[in-house]
């Protein structure tokens, strides 16, 4: 899944700087056309910093949202009296704090240019 998302963002990049390159020669502006060439030279780079950026600002998300379910869980925990059901709460609690586990591991994993492990 994350493999086609990250392709489809390259292209999107790459036809976005294909626009403006050719809007530049349309303008007979050749410093700014040779800057967007240059940048289209190194897209792998300039691309892999832009996913590795968003990637990580989506677990964080993740990361928070898990937080807040938590909280919602443990807010329930106390005012619940009923025994079976504070403990499916206390399951969901502890399934939640095992994926943020793995959330926080994916986001000290995260190299620059590299997916999610």
């Amino acid at each position: 899944m994350f493999i086609t998302a990250k392709k489809d963002w390259e292209q999107a990049w790459v036809d976005d700087y294909l626009d403006l390159l050719n809007l530049a020669k349309q303008l007979h502006d050749t410093e700014w056309e040779q800057e967007l060439l240059q940048t289209l030279r190194e897209y792998k780079r300039h691309s892999g910093a832009e996913i590795h950026y968003r990637m990580k600002q989506e677990l964080w998300r993740r990361f928070d949202e898990i937080n807040r379910r938590m909280l919602e869980l443990y807010d329930k925990l106390k005012s619940n009296r009923d025994g079976t059901e504070n403990w499916l709460l206390q399951e969901q609690v502890w399934d939640l704090k095992l994926e943020r586990i793995q959330v926080m591991r994916r986001i000290h994993s995260v190299e620059p240019g590299m997916p999610a492990k």
